[in-house]
């Protein structure tokens, strides 16, 4: 956990790179480069989240009552937060992107996220002795992991994005062709591994008040 958490840390600063260092056609064009990729077509990603916790807490909040945590995967993947920023603003259909995406990948995250049902890290992690669960560097690694990978790295794309996409009078749309105005916040989002490591209050400011410190921009 603490290599990802390194790994992801260089990844997150390294925005700061474009964020301070192109000016908009500059970002227009790297952009254009890298269509029709975007955020949520890293398969490797999605694969990390998996292996992170219980499919359960990938589901859209609003949606979460709906299901419980033992609901099996092949129950759940459809309802997955990432694939509701994939729509087209306009018509709620799925991109041709996502589409893409979906054929090729999602047999694969199934498998995934059936072989990993109850030894993904939330599950291990409850399986400890409770002294060993509980452990104050512990618990510091895993909400450190938790708000990087769900609030920092999805809020310094979306503060990215804005500064070149959100600009008047006209906008520009995202990659993807996604509604990514409401998918990259992480306050709408409200993703957390490890929800037991949260206060209530902490959890609704999930996202929230986060300040240039903490991601670099």
């Amino acid at each position: 956990m603490n290599r990802f958490i390194n790994y992801l840390e260089h990844l997150k600063n390294s925005f700061s790179i474009m964020f301070d260092g192109m000016d908009r056609e500059q970002f227009l064009t790297f952009r254009t480069a890298l269509t029709p990729a975007s955020g949520f077509q890293s398969a490797q990603y999605r694969i990390i989240e998996i292996y992170s916790t219980d499919v359960f807490f990938l589901v859209q909040k609003d949606l979460r009552g709906s299901f419980i945590i033992e609901d099996a995967p092949e129950k759940l993947m459809e309802f997955l937060y990432w694939r509701r920023g994939a729509v087209e603003m306009e018509s709620l259909k799925k991109t041709f992107t996502l589409r893409q995406f979906e054929e090729k990948y999602l047999p694969s995250l199934l498998q995934v996220a059936n072989e990993y049902r109850e030894k993904n890290l939330r599950q291990k992690w409850l399986k400890m002795a409770e002294t060993e669960r509980w452990n104050p560097e512990l618990v510091a690694t895993m909400r450190r992991f938790d708000h990087l990978a769900n609030v920092e790295w999805p809020l310094v794309h979306f503060r990215t994005a804005t500064r070149y996409l959100d600009r008047k009078p006209q906008e520009l749309a995202a990659t993807g062709g996604t509604n990514w105005k409401e998918y990259m916040q992480p306050k709408n989002q409200q993703v957390t591994f490890y929800p037991e490591l949260w206060s209530e209050a902490e959890e609704q400011s999930w996202g929230k008040n986060v300040t240039k410190e903490q991601i670099g921009i």
